[in-house]
């Protein structure tokens, strides 16, 4: 056998070699990839599965502004009549009441209720 052949040879079973363990590598790849989707897929639909407003929203059809457990719970007893809406002096008249004065800001479209700067007791 010549030498040429040998080296012939040698490189044919070599890139065959090479060519196999490429493809494998290629395959674990892919599956690590696939695996690691799966897994974000499974971990997004756990935690979006377990939050209860999201599956209530879900299943009702409400639109995607009325997601909030809090909404939902005086919107239903508000349609009960165990809430009753009262408007801005009347707040301020019952806050005073218990003790605790407040004052009314309104900026921006936005309104905000302050605490008592002094405390229910005044000035001394």
């Amino acid at each position: 056998m010549s030498d040429t052949y040998l080296k012939h040879r040698m490189l044919t079973e070599l890139t065959a070699a090479m060519r196999r363990h490429h493809a494998r590598r290629r395959v674990r790849r892919r599956l690590a990839t696939t695996s690691a989707m799966l897994a974000v897929a499974a971990g997004v639909l756990w935690v979006t599965a377990s939050r209860p407003a999201a599956r209530e929203h879900v299943e009702r059809g409400d639109p995607p502004g009325h997601r909030s457990p809090t909404v939902q719970v005086i919107r239903h007893a508000h349609r009960t009549g165990l809430i009753r809406t009262i408007d801005d002096d009347e707040l301020l008249a019952r806050l005073e009441e218990i003790d605790r004065p407040t004052g009314m800001i309104r900026t921006e479209g936005r309104v905000w209720l302050t605490e008592a700067v002094i405390g229910p007791a005044g000035l001394r």
